[in-house]
């Protein structure tokens, strides 16, 4: 998050009030009150699920069913691969970004 703070994007963490908590939500520039995708990672939220279907199954379904753009993020690729990993993950947003300010 802290990352994407520097790159000037406005993020939350820690969102929602499931099991199914957002590491990172991108917030949309055009729409405050919305976010454009969400960042999982394979951190705490990840290692709190039960099994590995509630991790890679169904905690991304259900965020996708209530209209998140989902990305995750492996900490592994984090720390061995930081630049190359931040430069894909702010492609991403930044596709997200066009997309939202063609919709207004």
């Amino acid at each position: 998050a802290m990352e994407l703070r520097k790159k000037g994007y406005e993020v939350r963490t820690n969102i929602g009030n499931s099991g199914y908590k957002v590491d990172i939500g991108i917030v949309n520039p055009y729409n405050p009150t919305s976010y454009l995708m969400a960042v999982i990672c394979d951190g705490y939220n990840y290692s709190a699920s039960r099994c590995s279907r509630d991790r890679e199954i169904i905690q991304m379904d259900v965020l996708r069913n209530l209209g998140w753009n989902v990305y995750r993020l492996w900490i592994m690729d984090w720390w061995t691969m930081k630049d190359a990993t931040l430069k894909k993950l702010t492609s991403t947003i930044d596709e997200k970004v066009l997309s939202s300010k063609k919709i207004i």
